[in-house]
């Protein structure tokens, strides 16, 4: 299911339009970087390797230093934030990977992260 399909879904099961516009950007900056980076088009290709990559990814690169397309750097400008760049709190990652687990896991790789995202060595806050 794409991006845009999987949203339609959750209007249909009445998910609060907060939740819909966190799917929604998680989901496109995710895409945005299997696309640039990995060279992933094809949701089915998409495996937990590529998931922690971009976790890893993420806690290198910093806030907003990755934009889902060029279009929306020249809107928001995110190098003018005084934040840019500065670490992603593991709260704001794990949101994202339960996002993410939404879209493009199935039960085991869901149950794997799941277990990772429960384990001590895991602060959900800073």
């Amino acid at each position: 299911m794409n991006v845009e399909n999987f949203l339609l879904h959750c209007d249909a099961k009445h998910l609060s339009r907060k939740t819909i516009r966190s799917y929604d950007q998680t989901l496109k900056l995710f895409s945005s970087y299997l696309e640039r980076e990995l060279k992933i088009t094809d949701v089915d290709k998409v495996k937990l390797l590529h998931i922690r990559t971009y976790i890893k990814y993420l806690r290198e690169r910093g806030k907003y230093t990755f934009t889902s397309n060029t279009a929306s750097e020249q809107i928001n400008y995110p190098t003018r934030r005084t934040d840019y760049g500065k670490t992603i709190s593991e709260t704001t990652i794990a949101n994202y990977l339960r996002n993410i687990i939404e879209q493009y896991c199935d039960n085991t790789e869901a149950n794997l992260i799941t277990t990772y995202l429960e384990s001590p060595h895991l602060s959900y806050r800073d």
